[in-house]
């Protein structure tokens, strides 16, 4: 199994979360997931902050930054929506941007520690309630985890590795 950390589950809102959380324990144990990594970083003539809901490491593949997302998930013209279990609708980030604001940030943070980053670092986004078929361009199937991750979280993964060429030496 996957060390996920913090070894206890952080107190969120997120019911999201939490499923993915308990899904990504399940991959092989060469995975190690931090859950909720805030980070700030240049922005600008500013700073910005932000969090990343996952990163996920591997010796063999890298690192995965990834958003997740919970409810029923809907477009329209560009805005995001989520569906809540009381059937309320909320408007939210979308994720896909989301992700890969965290995953450019972690990647200036490393370069500034470490010069030159030589493995992969890549994003994906996890809608955990929905079965989601590709959402566009920035969405790629291979990229967005939906309610299947559930029956096989390391297939889904895998996938994802895959479509990006994943592939490090981390040890």
């Amino acid at each position: 199994m996957a060390k996920v950390l913090p070894r206890q589950a952080i107190d969120t809102r997120s019911a999201a979360e939490l499923r993915m959380r308990a899904i990504l324990e399940r991959l092989p144990a060469k995975w190690r997931v931090i859950h909720s990594v805030s980070w700030q970083s240049p922005a600008g003539k500013g700073q910005d902050d932000g969090e990343a809901d996952f990163v996920m490491i591997h010796p063999d593949h890298g690192v995965l930054v990834v958003e997740v997302k919970g409810g029923r998930i809907r477009t329209s013209e560009g805005e995001w929506f989520s569906v809540d279990r009381h059937g309320t609708e909320h408007q939210v980030k979308n994720p896909f941007e989301q992700a890969k604001r965290s995953k450019y940030a972690l990647l200036r943070f490393l370069s500034g520690r470490m010069g030159r980053v030589t493995f992969p670092i890549e994003h994906a986004v996890a809608l955990p309630d929905v079965h989601s078929p590709s959402l566009g361009p920035s969405g790629p199937r291979e990229i967005v985890w939906d309610r299947a991750i559930d029956d096989d979280p390391a297939s889904t993964v895998s996938a994802t590795l895959n479509h990006y060429g994943m592939v490090a030496s981390l040890t």
